[in-house]
This record gives C-alpha cells, sequence and structure tokens, in this order.
C-alpha cells in the first residue's frame, strides 16, 4: 500500500513533486503527499493553503483515492472551488477547510471554508459508503444545528455532513456543555458502516480552559460526572445523529487523563 501524509510546513523549500500548487503561501502552508510503499519514492506532494497559516490535521482515501483533507486555516485567500458551502473566511481568528484532491494530486476537485464569524476548525474528516464528507471540530461562533434530532445548544464542538461536492450540509450539530467554549480536543473521529458516529478527545483547564464539566453522559457510562474536570471523553450518535448512544467521561480524581492526537481508535 502507498502512504499518504496530511501536515503542515513553514519551508518555502518544501520538496514538491507534481503538485497541484507548487508555491509557498508566505508563512505556513498545509501540505499533502503520496509515498510508495516503502517510502523510497515521493510519488506527489503539494501545497495547500493562501498567504497566512495554514494546516492539515487529516486526511481519509476514497475507494477511488481521491484525497480528502481537513484543516485549519487564517488565511482569507485559502483557495475554494465555486459553488461550494463557504467560498469566504467566515471570520475570527480561525475557519476550518475541507478540501478534495484528485489521485494524482494536481487538481483541486472541491474545497470549502467550515467557519462562523469566530474560531473554527476542522480536526478530522470521515466518509460513508456514498462518499458523503464528514467532520468534526471546535467551535465558537455558534456553528449551525440543521437536519438533526440531538445536540447540545451552545456548545463549542460541531460535526457536519456533506455531500460529496461540498455544496450543501446534509446535517449539523454541536455537542458539549454549552458553554461556548470548546470543551475538548478531539483526538479519534468514526463514522461506521450503519453511520453510526463516534468522537473521543480529551480536555479541562490542561487545554482548552474551561473545566470539562456538564458534558453529556448515558446511564451505562463508566463515569457519568466528571472526576476532576481534566479528562478522557467518548460520545457516539446515532446514525442521523438522532440520538445519543453512548457517552463517558473516562479517567480518576488525580491524574489529568489525556492522549496525543491520533493515538485513539
Amino acid at each position: 500500500s502507498n502512504c499518504y501524509v496530511g501536515s503542515c510546513t513553514r519551508s518555502s523549500d518544501f520538496p514538491i513533486v507534481n503538485g497541484y500548487d507548487n508555491s509557498f503561501g508566505g508563512i505556513q502552508d498545509a501540505v499533502v503527499m503520496k509515498f510508495n510503499y516503502d517510502l523510497s519514492s515521493l510519488v506527489w506532494s503539494t501545497f495547500l493553503g493562501g498567504t497566512e497559516k495554514n494546516a492539515a490535521n487529516s486526511i481519509k482515501l476514497d475507494t477511488l483515492d481521491n484525497v480528502y483533507v481537513a484543516g485549519g486555516t487564517i488565511s482569507t485567500d485559502f483557495p475554494t472551488t465555486p459553488g461550494v458551502w463557504q467560498t469566504s473566511f467566515q471570520g475570527g481568528t480561525a475557519d476550518g477547510f475541507l478540501a478534495k484532491l484528485n489521485p494524482s494530486g494536481t487538481t483541486l476537485l472541491e474545497s470549502s471554508y467550515i467557519g462562523t464569524s469566530a474560531y473554527d476548525q476542522c480536526y478530522f474528516v470521515e466518509l460513508d459508503k456514498n462518499f458523503n464528507i464528514y467532520t468534526v471540530g471546535q467551535s465558537e461562533g455558534g456553528f449551525p444545528v440543521t437536519n438533526v434530532g440531538y445536540s447540545n445548544p451552545g456548545s463549542g464542538q460541531f460535526i457536519a455532513k456533506f455531500n460529496n461536492s461540498l455544496t450543501s450540509t446534509i446535517y449539523s450539530t454541536v455537542f458539549g456543555n454549552g458553554s461556548g467554549n470548546a470543551d475538548l480536543s478531539p483526538s479519534a473521529f468514526l463514522v461506521d458502516q450503519c453511520e453510526n458516529v463516534y468522537v473521543s478527545g480529551w480536555g479541562g483547564n490542561i487545554i482548552t480552559g474551561p473545566s470539562m464539566t456538564g458534558m453529556p453522559t448515558t446511564p451505562d457510562a463508566e463515569f457519568v460526572t466528571s472526576p476532576n474536570g481534566y479528562d478522557y471523553y467518548i460520545i457516539v450518535f446515532e446514525r442521523n445523529i438522532a440520538s445519543l448512544l453512548y457517552a463517558s467521561y473516562f479517567g480518576g480524581p488525580s491524574s489529568q487523563e489525556h492522549v496525543d492526537g491520533g493515538t485513539s481508535r
């Protein structure tokens, strides 16, 4: 299998091979690249970003080898494509973004800002069997809630499902303790074959500022209340975010539990 990487760089001489964008934006660009199976050859690579700071936080492949990228940007000139959900920067300290590259990395097929008038960030991207695009992230601008049965109004984490062309949302919701702040840093995201949605993350004063109390939990949870405000957290939603299937803290009263991004499955 080939190896794909999404990250960021501040190097204008980052190695670019057959990329959609061969020019460094100026401060920090997202980068996406494909290596062969044993990392002996860089098959293709590309910059992705505008003239300010940009970062890729997650990538995903579909069965046709198109590459989907989720991340964040403070660039008002981040490259977008016509007709997508948000073609312009929405404001605040940052916006999230979703982008889709063709299998050879030479064409930006779809790209949209994902944002509000305040801070926003896309942490992960996922796909379902119909190639719909899902993302989870943080928002402090009142991310819209549409076509769902479950939400925690005023919360700082969002989940959104888009069609494959990124022209419209199929649904979106927010979850958390309703404080308006980002309660946690998402560390894993999954959409299963039944389109149930799983999120895990960690938070509290050590990362997000506010104590991680008052998050939704279910009666069968390991911990229905926060052991000490610095916790790991797991939440599962029914297909179409129709209901909350499971949610629990995981931790203890003494330590400040956390995982590094991507180390949760």
